[in-house]
């Protein structure tokens, strides 16, 4: 059988895309919608020891979108979370704790929660309240995003130290190329001054006089990823990062 020499390119040209499909389906990239910040929640400061602290968020959500929270007890260590909202049915829209994250020798337990493929209809603007294990003053943020899969969480770390450049580790080698990356934050007193989102990063939201903020990007690469903040001054703090695909 012969085959002249344009018949060879078109098929030497079909198998270099067929290649090209492989290498990236190899990569993780996903075919989904795109992954996108859709709201904040409101400002909040600091509630009175052991009480709830609730959050409005800022923009109607639709169904089928994901929450994630940023949580902070000031002052008592190995503090959990729990989190209810204002959906039609209690209890519909399921909040897990993704990590949490002691300061390094002062009182205070930072977490990341989120619930995934949310049902808010009829109940907009959607009311978050956070109830804490213990007593201490209580700090928290929340964004909402669309494009998120309906099991959403992937991989996660942490870290504590003191300094002006919190750095929660790497969160290793990601599941899938498309991916949210929260990154969350905390400090064993004001900051002093004005908290930065580190490299690639957008600050989202901060509450009690910069105790606490929230950063995201989405990345479109498998490698790990830290989350990253600048602070004015030295403070102790804990940082946690966590993926979502």
């Amino acid at each position: 059988m012969n085959i002249n020499g344009d018949v060879m390119r078109k098929l030497l040209a079909a198998l270099s895309l067929c290649l090209v499909a492989t290498d990236l389906l190899s990569q993780g990239i996903s075919s989904k919608a795109g992954i996108a910040h859709v709201a904040n929640s409101d400002a909040t400061a600091s509630t009175a020891s052991g009480s709830s602290i609730t959050l409005l968020m800022g923009t109607s959500l639709a169904a089928g979108q994901s929450i994630v929270l940023c949580v902070f007890s000031g002052d008592r260590r190995d503090v959990s979370f729990t989190v209810t909202d204002n959906g039609p049915v209690a209890g519909s829209n399921s909040y897990s704790t993704d990590r949490s994250q002691n300061l390094a020798t002062k009182g205070g337990t930072i977490a990341v929660l989120h619930a995934d493929n949310i049902s808010i209809a009829g109940h907009n603007p959607a009311t978050l309240t956070i109830t804490p294990s213990g007593t201490g003053s209580i700090f928290a943020v929340a964004s909402a995003y669309s494009g998120l899969t309906s099991s959403s969480f992937d991989k996660t770390n942490s870290a504590n130290s003191r300094s002006n450049l919190p750095d929660s580790g790497s969160s290793g080698f990601l599941s899938q190329a498309d991916e949210l990356v929260f990154g969350c934050m905390a400090t064993a007193a004001r900051s002093g001054g004005t908290i930065s989102a580190g490299s690639g990063f957008t600050l989202r939201k901060t509450a009690g006089r910069q105790r606490i903020a929230s950063e995201d990007q989405v990345v479109n690469s498998k490698a790990g990823i830290n989350a990253t903040f600048s602070q004015a001054v030295s403070r102790e703090w804990a940082t946690i990062v966590t993926t979502f695909k």
